[in-house]
């Protein structure tokens, strides 16, 4: 049974060395204010009012406002006994029910600012005339209906305010129109307080309130999960348009469970044009929805969720693929419009859609496309060649590529693109046995070994346009083109996917990594022959803790890669090397000699040809190879690095403030798994936890199974990828259950982000790697799904 504890919101940030005991309750710090205790500046003033059902007997409220700048201010001197995170709440009486006047006020920015007021407008009315509260922090009004609503959504919301030490903090807020009644404050560490839990509080400051836990077992992982998936599968299916296909949304009302007719607002440091339509489906950024769905077939043998995906899978391959190219609508600038039935972009060029063709995520799910609907995928191949690749000669091309006619580029080359072509024409190949593939894969191979042996580091370049390195996209490629070997056969295109990997393993390596002490691994570098940091996207050219944004990759992120590499020279076996230990050695030929004549007999029993005997083939297969070795070293440096990165995890959490995306939590609680997998030690199993419970408290309400974009936003969408965080929680529950499926840590996702404002002109792209645990879905080829 899978210990629970209470998660810790006080201050995020704080050290989390060990996990406190289920046992031990942690509660919120809260202060409360009434609305007339203050000092006045300023304008027309506010004026003080007896209400004998405002608390206290009396509010405030603006005798005349300015809908600009605040013309009138007062001021708190709050004194706090603990520092942290605080929720701001407010019990309000706004008039004139309906007209959108009389209910907005300022607050500030932060504690002790007077300009940059936040404008929180539209405060919720009731009838008959009644105080509401708000969670001005997050634009949550409580109860989420209030009897008598009138149902307008609250426009703006105030930050999350920082208290870093005990003392006295001065709270300014400023009037903008008049007639608004404010009554009462809290500020409190906890996220979701309850009307009876601010009405407690008014009658008595002191109540001490438990702060929020995530789920309260094994089983709830599994309920959470299955109540996304039951949402998206029974409600967010297409029923829209002249063609009910099945696909399924990938933004939804979380509470109606219906798609938009407008956009919702955009979660925090997205950008407009990688969103998808309303009414739009994005399978390429909800592939861990579909491994999801896949897998709780397997965990609850319930067949509903796998037919389901397949339904849904089978509908896009059918309908998505453009005939001019053999592109999918999917991507990071593309969904399927399932009302129009047409694809769906919010990029323009000379004022018209443009449909830019470029894959987001990597095909983890290849062997199922295959499997649905060979062709398709046999044509995207094809397409990938013809209407991707800008010279055939010498594979110069761009990531970005029109959807649907031929529009080819140069020079935006980037390597984790080119890692996507290359194992997708290997995946191709292996299925169809067409000698063009290979030449295809050649090319590629030829043009970045050519870029690695212009550095001395074996570094690759960004692009052909910049001279600095991203270490993550080369890892990207490295993972690639080592599954690609795999899949191809003996001869000189393999040799050169070999070479090509185990270079950029040189490189990354060799990069000055510091995790503990700078939080991050390298991750921008020049090229030159005395390569130094490069200060790309901030953070001094390493990777950030949290705060995934545009352009921004974590810690986790690169961990999750370097675990994935790490599994790859893992799984190397030499022949003849019957104990797998790496090497052919005195031990093997004895299992051999022991087994002789067996004939039901496995490799480490010393059938090394596979043919369930063990006889003179297989003493040949020892004589061949004795003495050889596993070059375990650059293997061991990867194990190290995923260590260094889940030891960084153990006490880092992110700021609340910063509005993470659920990814986040899922990418940190996968690479805990990670640690665990390869260590056997519960401290990171507990952190994986922790992780999942802190991601089911932000982005899960209890009015809703679906998760929420972001902690600001109420609206269901997946450019926040929530699915890898249900991903994970399906994991968790599975490995705490000890359920018998054949479960790997792998990376699945490496989001690019790019260029400025509008999609069409060329510019950077940033890698994001997604951690997962499949069930039979590895995304390295080791399991039936992923082959």
């Amino acid at each position: 049974m899978l210990t629970r504890w209470s998660v810790k919101h006080l201050a995020l940030v704080a050290a989390v060395c060990s996990l406190p005991e289920a046992s031990v309750a942690q509660f919120s710090s809260n202060l409360v204010f009434e609305a007339e205790g203050y000092s006045f500046s300023g304008g027309l003033g506010f004026g003080t009012a007896a209400d004998a059902s405002a608390s206290g007997g009396s509010y405030i409220s603006t005798l005349g406002g300015s809908t600009g700048v605040p013309d009138a201010t007062v001021t708190y001197n709050l004194a706090f006994d603990q520092p942290g995170d605080y929720y701001l709440y407010g019990l309000t009486y706004a008039p004139n029910p309906g007209t959108g006047l009389n209910d907005s006020f300022f607050l500030p920015q932060t504690f002790g600012a007077s300009p940059g007021f936040t404008t929180i407008n539209n405060l919720d009315v009731v009838t008959p005339a009644n105080y509401v509260w708000h969670n001005y922090s997050t634009g949550a009004v409580i109860p989420s209906s209030p009897t008598g609503s009138n149902g307008r959504a609250m426009v703006g919301t105030a930050p999350i305010y920082t208290v870093s030490s005990i003392g006295t903090q001065p709270f300014t807020m400023g009037g903008r129109e008049s007639q608004l009644r404010l009554d009462a404050f809290v500020l409190s560490t906890h996220p979701k307080l309850t009307q009876a839990n601010l009405g407690d509080l008014l009658l008595n400051p002191g109540t001490q309130i438990e702060l929020p836990s995530g789920p309260e077992g094994p089983e709830s992982y599994l309920q959470v999960v299955q109540a996304y998936a039951d949402a998206l599968v029974d409600h967010g299916t297409d029923t829209y348009g002249a063609v009910h296909s099945g696909m399924i949304l990938s933004m939804l009302n979380r509470h109606t469970l219906q798609p938009y007719n407008s956009m919702p607002a955009m979660p925090d440091t997205v950008r407009f044009d990688d969103r998808v339509v309303p009414y739009g489906s994005n399978v390429n950024l909800d592939q861990n929805l579909y491994r999801t769905l896949y897998a709780l077939s397997e965990v609850t043998s319930n067949s509903k969720y796998g037919m389901a995906a397949d339904s849904a899978l089978s509908a896009f391959l059918e309908y998505t693929q453009a005939p001019a190219t053999g592109f999918f609508a999917w991507g990071e600038h593309l969904s399927w419009d399932l009302q129009a039935d047409a694809y769906g972009t919010h990029v323009t060029n000379g004022g018209s859609p443009y449909p830019i063709h470029e894959p987001k995520r990597t095909t983890a799910l290849y062997e199922k496309f295959y499997e649905l609907n060979p062709s398709a995928m046999v044509d995207y191949a094809e397409g990938l060649w013809e209407h991707q690749i800008h010279d055939k000669e010498t594979g110069n091309f761009s990531r970005h590529a029109r959807y649907d006619a031929h529009d080819t580029r140069p020079n935006f080359d980037f390597p984790k693109e080119a890692g996507y072509f290359m194992h997708d024409w290997a995946r191709t190949y292996d299925k169809t046995g067409e000698a063009k593939f290979l030449g295809y894969i050649e090319v590629l191979a030829d043009r970045y070994l050519s870029k690695l042996d212009d550095t001395t580091a074996n570094l690759i370049e960004f692009d052909s346009t910049r001279s600095f390195a991203d270490t993550s996209a080369s890892i990207s490629m490295a993972v690639d083109a080592y599954h690609a070997a795999q899949l191809v056969s003996d001869g000189v295109v393999k040799d050169k996917l070999l070479a090509l990997a185990s270079r950029i393993d040189q490189g990354i390596q060799s990069m000055p990594h510091d995790v503990a002490g700078s939080g991050g691994f390298v991750q921008y570098v020049t090229v030159e022959d005395d390569y130094e940091l490069y200060p790309y996207k901030e953070n001094g050219g390493v990777s950030y803790d949290w705060s995934l944004a545009y352009g921004r990759k974590t810690t986790a992120m690169l961990g999750g890669l370097f675990y994935d590499r790490y599994r790859q020279l893992a799984d190397v076996r030499l022949d003849g090397d019957a104990d797998s230990d790496g090497d052919v050695d005195d031990t093997d030929f004895n299992a051999v000699v022991s087994n002789w004549g067996s004939t039901s007999a496995l490799w480490e029993d010393g059938d090394f040809n596979g043919d369930g005997m063990v006889s003179g083939a297989d003493l040949d297969i020892i004589r061949e190879n004795r003495g050889a070795l596993v070059d375990t070293e650059v293997r061991d440096r990867y194990r190290s690095m995923v260590i260094e990165a889940a030891d960084f995890y153990l006490s880092s959490d992110p700021l609340i403030s910063d509005r993470p995306w659920p990814v986040e939590l899922g990418l940190a609680s996968s690479l805990e798994l990670a640690a665990f997998e390869i260590t056997g030690d519960e401290l990171y199993l507990g952190r994986a936890r922790h992780f999942a419970d802190l991601g089911y408290e932000l982005f899960w309400t209890e009015d809703s199974p679906l998760p929420k974009a972001d902690p600001f936003v109420d609206h269901y969408e997946n450019i926040t990828r929530a699915d890898t965080l249900v991903y994970a929680m399906l994991q968790l529950y599975a490995i705490e259950n000890g359920l018998p499926n054949d479960f790997d840590v792998s990376n699945i996702d490496r989001s690019p982000t790019a260029h400025g404002p509008n999609a069409v002109p060329e510019g950077s792209a940033i890698l994001i790697a997604v951690l997962g645990i499949g069930i039979s879905l590895c995304g390295r080829g080791r399991c039936s799904h992923c082959r």
